[in-house]
């Protein structure tokens, strides 16, 4: 992402500054999932930037084809 053309506002260690004016914590529902494998979520709220998801399907993936250099954590549903 291009934060500066976004004018998001950066720290001294170069992460982005979320500002509540222009970014809010948004509550995922499940209605607007559009089923896809991989797909994405915007941390603004805890300074975390974008958190990658996936369903159990690549999960199984990296296993049988013994994926390395990457973690999964659940998460919570509720």
């Amino acid at each position: 992402m291009d934060f500066a053309a976004m004018d998001v506002a950066m720290d001294a260690s170069g992460k982005p500054v979320p500002d509540p004016n222009k970014f809010r914590n948004p509550i995922a529902k499940l209605s607007t999932w559009k089923g896809t494998d991989v797909f994405s979520w915007n941390n603004w709220g805890n300074g975390l930037g974008l958190t990658l998801l996936c369903t159990e399907k690549v999960v199984e993936l990296a296993a049988k084809e013994k994926w390395t250099n990457v973690r999964f954590d659940p998460i919570a549903t509720s």
